[in-house]
């Protein structure tokens, strides 16, 4: 009998996380969707765009390899848009990348208030090619909503990867923006003289 119990205090806690699914925003098409209205004061929206371009210049390359995070995209939408994408990697002792997940963020800016919109998620998987390294699959790119139904089983650690990583990408945007410009201070301009 307490076999039996303590089988089931340990199984309880993974039945229980093995149960929660990552619920996403889905917009009127049924489309992903992360967006938000976030009210600044003391910012206008001059500034606020000032502060978005320096985010995607900062983070426009990866440092380590080099590769391009973000790249800017024209699109009838009013406001920045950037595309942006990350690898999704399977759940093995190396990073085996599975895929690569892409997106677009819609930036617009108003005094004292910005949005951000984060849409058009797209999976390219990855295969290994016959030289051992891992590469797109040829195709069209298959939207991310696709993947939903298979979000309660082979999917459920890769949208939870997904969303935190989205999470982290929009908490540094908002930390980015929000900065408030230091005043530069005008100094003193000494003349010195011939006459000593």
């Amino acid at each position: 009998m307490i076999r039996f119990l303590i089988l089931l205090f340990c199984l309880l806690p993974w039945c229980t996380c093995m149960g929660q699914a990552t619920s996403f925003q889905l917009d009127e098409r049924g489309l992903i969707t992360y967006s938000e209205v976030v009210n600044v004061e003391g910012l206008n929206a001059d500034q606020l765009v000032e502060n978005v371009l320096d985010f995607f210049e900062n983070n426009h390359q990866n440092r380590k390899r080099g590769k391009m995070r973000y790249r800017k995209i024209e699109t009838p939408e009013a406001g920045l848009t950037y595309a942006g994408s990350f690898i999704l990697y399977k759940k093995s002792l190396g990073k085996v990348p599975e895929g690569k997940v892409s997106y677009h963020i819609t930036f617009e800016a108003k005094d004292s208030r910005y949005r951000y919109i984060i849409r058009q998620f797209h999976f390219i998987p990855y295969k290994r090619n016959r030289y051992g390294r891992f590469v797109p699959v040829r195709g069209q790119p298959l939207p991310l909503e696709s993947y939903l139904p298979q979000q309660e089983n082979t999917w459920s650690r890769n949208f939870t990867f997904i969303d935190s990583r989205i999470e982290h990408i929009t908490q540094k945007l908002k930390e980015q923006v929000q900065e408030i410009p230091i005043a530069s201070e005008d100094k003193e301009i000494v003349k010195l003289s011939n006459d000593w």
